[in-house]
C-alpha cells in the first residue's frame, strides 16, 4: 500500500512539474509576444510619424507655391493692364501666362485639399527678428551675431532655418525656464550659411544627472541626441542640402546646429545649382 502511494506521489510530482514548466514556457511565449507587439507598435508609429512629418513639410512648400503663384497672377494682371491700349502679341502671351497661372493656383488649392495635413502655422518671413522678439517676450534672454555677407534667402529655404530657431527657443524654453541665454550665430559664405544656437539652460533649470564629469564629456562627444521633432527638421533642411545637429555640453546646455553649404542657389532639388 505504501508503495502505491509513492508512486501516486511521484507522478502527481512528475505532472507538477510538467505543468510548471509548461505555465513558465507559456508565459515565456506571452512575454516574448508582447515584446514583438510593442516592437511592432513601435515601428508604425516611427512610421506614422515620418510620414505625417514629411507631410507637415509638403503643407509647407504647397503654402509658399500658392503664395508665389499668387505674386504671379498679380504681376502678370498688372501687366496685361498697363498694356490693354497694345492689342499685340505681348497683351495676348500676358494674357495666356495669367490664365496658366490661375490655373497652377486652383491645382495647388486642389492638392492641399486631398494632402489635408495642417502644417501649422508658417513663420513670417523676411527674417528673424519677429520670431527672436517673440521668443525674448517669452522670457528668453537672446544675443545675436552675423559674421559674413548675408544675400537673400527662397521663401522654402528661409522656413526651413525659422522651424530651426523656433525648436530651439522651444526647448531652452521647456528646459530652461525664463531666464535662460541664447547666442544665436549666423556663419554666411559665399553660396552657403551656418546657423547655430546655444543656450545654458542647465544652469537654471534643465539640469541633466551625470554619474560622474568623464561620463558626461564622453556622452556628450560620442551620444547623437535623435528626436521626431529633430527627424523632421532635417528632412526639412535636406531639401536645401542643409542638415541639423544638436549636441549637449554638460553642465552648460544644448547647442543646435543649422548648417547649408550651398542653400544660396539650392532650389530644393539635390545637386541641382541654379547660379
Amino acid at each position: 500500500m505504501l508503495e502505491v502511494v509513492l508512486v501516486l506521489a511521484l507522478i502527481a510530482a512528475v505532472a507538477a512539474v510538467v505543468l510548471w514548466r509548461r505555465s513558465l514556457a507559456a508565459e515565456r511565449r506571452a512575454v516574448e509576444s508582447e515584446r514583438a507587439a510593442a516592437a511592432r507598435t513601435a515601428r508604425l508609429e516611427m512610421i506614422v510619424g515620418e510620414q505625417e512629418a514629411r507631410l507637415r513639410i509638403v503643407g509647407e512648400l504647397e503654402q509658399l507655391a500658392v503664395r508665389s503663384a499668387s505674386r504671379v497672377v498679380e504681376e502678370a494682371e498688372s501687366i496685361r493692364l498697363t498694356l490693354e491700349r497694345d492689342p499685340g502679341a505681348a497683351s495676348r502671351s500676358v494674357t495666356r501666362a495669367v490664365r496658366a497661372a490661375e490655373a497652377s493656383l486652383a491645382q495647388l488649392r486642389r492638392i492641399a485639399t486631398v494632402a489635408a495635413v495642417d502644417p501649422g502655422e508658417l513663420p513670417v518671413t523676411g527674417g528673424a527678428e519677429p520670431l527672436i522678439e517673440e521668443a525674448r517676450e517669452r522670457g528668453l534672454v537672446i544675443a545675436e551675431e552675423t559674421f559674413g555677407e548675408p544675400f537673400p534667402l527662397q521663401d522654402g529655404a528661409e522656413v526651413a532655418i525659422l522651424r530651426v530657431l523656433e525648436y530651439a527657443f522651444d526647448s531652452a524654453l521647456s528646459a530652461g525656464g525664463t531666464g535662460t541665454q541664447l547666442r544665436v550665430s549666423s556663419r554666411w559664405t559665399t553660396t552657403g550659411l551656418r546657423v547655430e544656437v546655444e543656450d545654458d539652460r542647465e544652469r537654471h533649470g534643465g539640469a541633466e544627472t551625470d554619474e560622474n564629469a568623464v561620463d558626461a564629456d564622453l556622452r556628450a562627444l560620442t551620444e547623437r541626441i535623435d528626436s521626431p521633432a529633430l527627424a523632421e527638421l532635417r528632412e526639412r533642411a535636406a531639401l536645401f542640402g542643409g542638415d541639423i545637429a544638436e549636441k549637449r555640453t554638460p553642465g552648460i546646455g544644448r547647442a543646435v546646429t543649422a548648417s547649408f553649404p550651398a542653400i544660396r542657389h539650392h532650389n530644393g532639388v539635390h545637386g541641382v545649382d541654379l547660379a
